[in-house]
């Protein structure tokens, strides 16, 4: 593969889904559907996102999933919640818990996750969902309670922390993803060689274990199976943003 090709290559996040329903607009069709906007025939799936932990500062009486939504009923008011942004996978995984669980909350977007962190441990806020990477680095200090984690499983950082869907909640089992794709008159050829290429790159027992460590899930796939995965998560969230009524215009 030449120089060109490379640096040619795009990286997406799961993002790329929700922001453009958000604001009501057609998506960028990167999976090179016929009638598209643009085309990037995708290459691999990278890795899954890290998982995202629902928690609350530790003065709250609610050790877990179920004591939290009997404490919001008895609240008589929405609890406050943060996110790391307005549109953001963790705002509609909390849109969403709050809709299945029949609770109240109100959204405090923060523009990125440190700023969330410094007003949740702060005691500023009563509870926010961050990822689990620093939700296991603040519960182990005390300051932070973890009460679920987003995801079809536990997070290896958090075996002891069950799953939105395992405290009774459903609906959250989503993940974002990060995967590679090319510009539509790359050769498949080409397209075949980096997928395998980052693919025996992701099998390296090294990596997935240092990967594990940040709260990363590598995946690894073929291009076919990733360009599935973008297709259903476009319809997913954008489902899930009609249902919670989140615009960004």
């Amino acid at each position: 593969m030449d120089a060109p090709q490379v640096r040619q290559a795009l990286r997406a996040l799961a993002a790329r889904d929700i922001q453009p329903a958000a604001r009501d607009r057609r998506p960028v069709d990167i999976v090179g559907v016929a009638g598209s906007i643009q085309r990037f025939p995708a290459a691999i799936q990278v890795r899954r996102a890290q998982r995202l932990c629902g928690g609350v500062e530790p003065v709250l009486p609610a050790a877990n999933v179920k004591q939290l939504i009997e404490y919001i009923h008895k609240l008589g008011k929405p609890l406050p919640y943060g996110s790391y942004g307005l549109g953001s996978s963790g705002h509609l995984q909390m849109e969403i818990f709050g809709r299945n669980a029949r609770v109240a909350l109100t959204h405090v977007p923060y523009k990125g996750e440190g700023p969330l962190l410094n007003d949740l441990l702060g005691g500023q806020l009563p509870a926010g969902i961050v990822a689990a990477v620093s939700a296991r680095q603040h519960a182990r200090t005390g300051k932070l309670r973890a009460i679920a984690v987003a995801g079809q499983g536990r997070s290896p950082l958090l075996p002891d922390v069950p799953t939105f869907l395992e405290a009774g909640v459903p609906g959250l089992g989503r993940q974002g993803w990060l995967g590679l794709f090319a510009p539509a008159a790359t050769p498949r050829a080409v397209i075949d060689k980096v997928s395998a290429d980052v693919n025996r790159v992701l099998a390296s027992p090294e990596l997935r274990a240092r990967m594990v460590q940040l709260g990363i899930l590598v995946k690894g796939s073929s291009p076919a199976a990733f360009a599935d995965v973008v297709k259903a998560e476009q319809t997913y969230w954008a489902e899930a943003l009609r249902a919670s009524n989140i615009r960004l215009d």
